[in-house]
């Protein structure tokens, strides 16, 4: 596991400095976010003249001041998360191609650019041994300590224990759950009309070490992760079902359907019933066997009157109250076992990602960006058209539009495997099987960012 944080400096981490520069960013293409002429222009902290990296926060004072450090981090917060989009679904195209360690691979880094999104955005910057907290005036502070002079922790070790000890604070943790909205409400209001009295910590903690298992487990599992990286893979093979996993990815597509303003229809309301009945089931091992409670007769019934009536109107009683899940995609189920297989990989993907979009729209809003993300365009529209996702005169009004020619490429795709019985050659020679349009989850991070 992934060495605690213990004297770090990550109570002082604030997004407000970050909603403030973040305003900068407003219509403009994003090579234009940070100045010209500025230090880190693409991203990332070298000394001048070299290529070799800062890794002392005293030294990166001498060549960039606070402001153009704050400039940086917040620059960084929806690049990690659109690239953490990006490498999911190049594990994804992998997984496709039978490659399962590449999958595998791949996956990870969606996760830790998921986890590095998250930090950047609520204030805690990254960059290879040079990790600094923005507080809520714009002063720079290391993250691991007050020691200046000495070399942070690298991003595979820092990472995990950074998000740990920031979903700790309670005031994160709350930040957490209010990003998350979903018909009208937020899993924040939610949570607390059925517990008013929980700590956010308490019940977001054990969520995200659910969700980033991989990231806690990086350290550990260094060598179990070169062998995806660096060995042959046919001489360690990853047993995989086609069937299996190409089910599992039409079952996930159908799980990020937008819905409106932001969010995912589907993925949002199973995980509102994942996070109540592990509530329920935590707080019953807590008591006496003679004192738990079923399900059905639990705080989620009793109180479910308390949620808002928009929600319980998208969101029945019954549905909350089965405990068989009915329905419920299996990468709630696979992200939630220890395995290291792909498609749990890329289940924890998808949740932590899922998480980072939502933040990412939060702080957004909160610097004046517009629910239709307006603003960002000039950043999303030359994305979609590099990626081949659209044509550039055919840009869409509303990045949920993407989601009709995105589903009716999964329709084709579950048809041509059912056609061909999940032969492999046969699905990929056969006409209109839903590739590529099936591998880019760009898609889904375009219609999460900016609905």
């Amino acid at each position: 596991m992934a060495t605690p944080l213990v004297n770090s400096q990550i109570g002082l981490a604030s997004p407000a400095s970050i909603v403030s520069e973040l305003m900068t960013f407003a219509g403009k293409p994003v090579r234009e976010w940070l100045p010209v002429g500025h230090p880190a222009q693409t991203g990332q902290v070298f000394e001048p003249g070299t290529d070799k990296t800062i890794r002392k926060v005293r030294k990166a004072r001498q060549h960039l001041n606070a402001v153009q450090m704050v400039e940086l981090v917040a620059a960084c917060g929806p690049n990690h998360c659109l690239d953490g989009w990006g490498y999911l679904a190049r594990s994804v195209s992998a997984l496709v191609a039978r490659d399962g360690h590449s999958a595998k691979h791949m996956a990870y880094y969606a996760q830790l650019r998921a986890a590095m999104s998250i930090l950047a955005i609520s204030g805690v910057g990254i960059f290879n041994c040079l990790n600094i907290c923005v507080d809520a005036n714009g002063a720079i502070h290391k993250l691991e300590d007050n020691r200046e002079n000495d070399s942070g922790r690298n991003t595979h070790s820092i990472v995990w224990p950074a998000l740990d000890a920031w979903l700790r604070i309670d005031t994160n943790a709350a930040r957490f759950l209010s990003a998350i909205t979903l018909h009208g409400s937020n899993l924040k209001d939610a949570l607390h009309s059925i517990w008013p009295s929980k700590q956010p910590a308490s019940i977001v903690v054990p969520l995200i070490d659910a969700w980033a298992f991989d990231l806690n487990i990086a350290s550990k599992h260094h060598d179990q992760r070169n062998i995806s990286s660096y060995s042959p893979h046919d001489l360690n093979e990853i047993p995989c079902s086609f069937q299996d996993e190409m089910d599992f990815l039409s079952e996930t597509w159908r799980s990020l359907e937008p819905s409106t303003p932001n969010g995912f229809v589907q993925l949002d309301n199973h995980m509102l019933r994942r996070m109540f009945q592990m509530i329920h089931q935590k707080d019953n091992s807590a008591l006496d066997p003679a004192d738990r409670s079923p399900l059905d007769s639990s705080s989620v019934a009793t109180r479910y009157s308390e949620l808002q009536p928009t929600l319980q109107q998208a969101v029945p009683k019954a549905f909350l109250l089965d405990e068989a899940g009915t329905g419920e995609p299996q990468l709630f189920q696979l992200a939630s076992t220890d395995g290291s297989t792909p498609r749990a990989m890329i289940s924890r993907a998808v949740l932590l990602l899922r998480a980072a979009t939502a933040l990412n729209v939060l702080t957004l809003n909160e610097a004046g960006f517009s629910q239709d993300g307006t603003e960002i365009r000039p950043w999303i529209d030359p994305l979609l058209v590099h990626r081949g996702i659209v044509a550039a005169d055919a840009l869409p009004d509303r990045m949920a539009d993407l989601w009709d020619s995105t589903k009716f490429a999964v329709e084709d795709f579950q048809a041509s495997l059912t056609d061909c019985s999940y032969e492999p050659h046969a699905f990929f020679t056969a006409n209109l099987n839903g590739t590529p349009d099936v591998t880019q989850l760009e898609r889904a991070a375009m219609w999460g960012i900016c609905p």
